[in-house]
């Protein structure tokens, strides 16, 4: 703030500020490329589930794979309403375990 008032880094009011997703479920469409590669990441440090789709299986499981936290992949096609009812019904039984 511009009172010099801001939390510094380690200090406990700033981890509970950073970890705003903690504890949240996060889908990320489009996750294999581009945005969704990139914001993927930062949701999974904040302790956040992140169910990440695409239609390139072969990125979305490396995404899965090579991100810290807790990142999991299932393919859908976005312009299938099937294959978001899918999606939404596999992560939806997965949270409620």
């Amino acid at each position: 703030d511009v009172r010099g008032n801001a939390p510094k880094l380690g200090d406990e009011e700033f981890r509970e500020r950073d970890m705003r997703f903690s504890g949240k479920t996060v889908v990320i469409i489009g996750a294999a490329s581009g945005i969704g590669t990139e914001t993927t990441p930062p949701f999974a440090s904040e302790v956040a589930t992140v169910f990440a789709s695409d239609i390139d299986d072969a990125g979305g499981k490396a995404l899965e794979s090579e991100t810290e936290g807790d990142v999991r992949y299932r393919n859908c096609d976005v312009c299938s309403p099937e294959d978001i009812r899918k999606l939404m019904t596999a992560f939806t039984i997965a949270i409620n375990r």
